[in-house]
């Protein structure tokens, strides 16, 4: 496994984590990237990536699937902590993953409220190269909060995500869940 713990500097602004400087720091998973796509120091041998929350840019998504797809060996598993988006976006998303996270998507879009839709969402995307080659991507949100994301005004409170994956290998005795930062201490929630 490979933890991606690259530098991210992060501004609050309008209820949000955001990068301060979203090339910047995509200059810096894309490098990590690009090491594991050429296997410098063994890292192709990596069957997992980690880059933890809030670490990529979310306008940079596309560009860090398609190097997954394209350049990735088969049974890797990528999980990407993004910095946040709106409710409206999270929405957008497990409609364009439909095929991953359909019971995710009827689970949240049966709770959807469209005063609620400009809430912030800390977010992760796992992306997993399956033995055929094929990418699959399944969209998480943080269950709860830490005290920066709480607030007693719902349009400002950060949305709590309704579901984990529990995601098993078929070839080999391994299931894992993402749990995002909090999400472990209050686990009981998920018991």
């Amino acid at each position: 496994m490979l933890l991606a713990q690259i530098p991210s500097r992060l501004r609050y602004r309008n209820y949000f984590y955001q990068l301060v400087d979203p090339q910047a720091q995509w200059a810096g998973v894309e490098q990590v990237l690009r090491l594991v796509v050429h296997g410098e120091d063994h890292l192709d041998r990596a069957t997992f990536l980690v880059f933890p929350e809030v670490s990529v840019p979310f306008e940079h998504k596309d560009d860090f699937l398609s190097i997954i797809e394209k350049d990735f060996r088969p049974n890797t598993v990528t999980i990407a902590g993004f910095e946040h988006i709106t409710l409206r976006q999270y929405w957008q998303l497990l409609a364009e993953y439909d095929a991953d996270n359909a019971e995710a998507h009827r689970l949240t879009a049966a709770g959807m409220n469209q005063a609620e839709a400009g809430r912030p969402v800390n977010w992760c995307l796992v992306a997993v190269k399956d033995d055929q080659g094929e990418l699959r991507c399944f969209v998480e949100a943080k269950t709860h909060p830490f005290f920066g994301e709480e607030f007693l005004d719902q349009p400002r409170d950060l949305y709590r995500g309704r579901y984990l994956y529990l995601i098993r290998s078929l070839l080999t005795p391994l299931s894992f869940v993402v749990l995002i930062c909090l999400d472990y201490i209050q686990r009981e929630r998920h018991g």
